[in-house]
């Protein structure tokens, strides 16, 4: 299982943004239809163990939004601290899967005066290990850039 934390820095102003809102959310794959075989899915071709993928995926390979409903479910929340960082999302360990970061940057916006062009970011990434991620997000008024952090 893994972990997840962010951690938010203006850019503009050269300083961490705190008071940020940060929703994590899982998106729910859409399940393979069982076909006839043993454990066949529509769809679905054996990995090297022979398991079956998700979708016709192999076991460990990347998940792309065309393989996912539009279904979100909420998996936890939190509000950059004063260093603008979030390190506990209120969620506990992390299962393999696709899941985004909404940062409500409007409400930063409103905190410090500045007026951004883009009232939310949403990123979105793939867990697909044991590992900690941790996403930051580099903000600016009409910009915004994300990495793999460690």
């Amino acid at each position: 299982m893994s972990t997840i934390s962010t951690h938010i820095l203006d850019t503009a102003q050269g300083l961490p943004a705190p008071g940020i809102p940060v929703q994590l959310h899982r998106l729910k794959t859409a399940e393979p239809e069982p076909t006839g075989g043993a454990g066949a899915a529509a769809g679905s071709e054996p990995d090297a163990s022979g398991g079956v993928g998700v979708n016709g995926h192999l076991e460990g390979a990347a998940l792309t939004s065309a393989d996912t409903t539009a279904d979100l479910s909420a998996v936890g929340s939190g509000t950059t601290d004063a260093d603008g960082r979030v390190t506990d999302f209120g969620c506990g360990q992390l299962v393999p899967g696709i899941y985004q970061l909404r940062f409500d940057v409007g409400v930063y916006a409103a905190i410090t005066g500045q007026e951004f062009f883009f009232p939310e970011v949403v990123v979105s990434f793939v867990v697909s290990d044991e590992r900690h991620y941790h996403v930051p997000l580099l903000l600016s008024p009409f910009a915004f850039s994300t990495y793999r952090g460690s």
